[in-house]
């Protein structure tokens, strides 16, 4: 998450008078990190991250790393895309964050509601849009 979203949620909290709510950048694969977050956070948010990432291993031990983070009872938003009919030209013209050509993975609704299922999450709801193209899921940790 950038910084300005980080801010603009801080700000929207404070404008809401909200004052038990926290905004924190994570990195959702330093283990030590996460689990260092005092109080431990009841909320994750993963968007527009795991399409970035093509191995399939490191998304599942994300999702597993977010599980153990999360308090009891916590949430874990997380979008995901599940098709791209322009996918071979952004991977042809667009770079990523280290100047390689740029690749996204697609993936399956199923696939990831299992990979949820087995960090031990209970998947509550998903929204997609009406093309099939990108999918919002809410789990719990029970």
């Amino acid at each position: 998450m950038g910084k300005r979203w980080l801010v603009r949620g801080r700000e929207e909290a404070a404008r809401l008078g909200l004052q038990h709510v926290r905004f924190e950048r994570g990195d959702a694969l330093d283990r030590d990190a996460l689990l260092a977050l005092r109080p431990r956070p009841n909320l994750a948010v993963a968007s527009g991250f795991y399409d970035w990432v093509v191995e399939d291993e490191v998304v599942i031990r994300s999702i597993r790393l977010l599980h153990e983070a999360l308090e009891p009872g916590g949430w874990f938003a997380m979008t995901h895309q599940v098709a791209n009919p322009d996918l071979p030209f952004l991977n042809a013209v667009f770079t990523d964050f280290h100047h390689a050509p740029l690749q996204m993975k697609m993936r399956e609704t199923a696939t990831v509601h299992h990979w949820l299922g087995e960090a031990g999450f209970a998947v509550d709801d998903v929204l997609a849009d009406a093309r099939g193209y990108y999918a919002v899921t809410l789990a719990r940790k029970p």
